[in-house]
């Protein structure tokens, strides 16, 4: 057992992360999921119900990519001067990452913003 590396593959990090929204019917906690690459073999991965309800699609988005930055730091680490690529799709996530400015609506996901910026 083991990953295999392929020499016609590109050996690029990449990450990528997801988030549903309350899916859960008995708690209305969201879902959130990441796997990470190296070149085509995933090296880590994670899907896990959220500990708190999300007021939004885009708080939960962003509390997974607040994980996902943590373990994407984590990879680095490992990994020494690799970088890695994390892809989002949600424009507000975006959007809330490069804004300076916390509005009275995403106060409670602060924090997470910060851990996002730092690394």
């Amino acid at each position: 057992m083991g990953l295999l590396f392929s020499t016609n593959s590109d050996l690029e990090p990449t990450g990528f992360l997801d988030s549903d929204w309350g899916t859960c019917p008995d708690s209305r906690r969201s879902i959130s999921g990441y796997c990470f690459f190296i070149g085509r073999s995933i090296v880590s991965w994670k899907s896990k119900k959220q500990s708190a309800v999300a007021s939004s699609l885009c708080e939960a988005e962003y509390r997974v990519l607040a994980v996902a930055t943590r373990e994407a730091q984590w990879i680095t680490y490992v990994l020494k001067d690799l970088k890695i690529k994390l892809k989002c799709d949600n424009q507000s996530v975006l959007h809330i990452a490069t804004n300076l400015v916390f509005y009275e609506i995403t106060k409670h996901i602060e924090m997470n913003c910060h851990v996002v910026r730092d690394k």
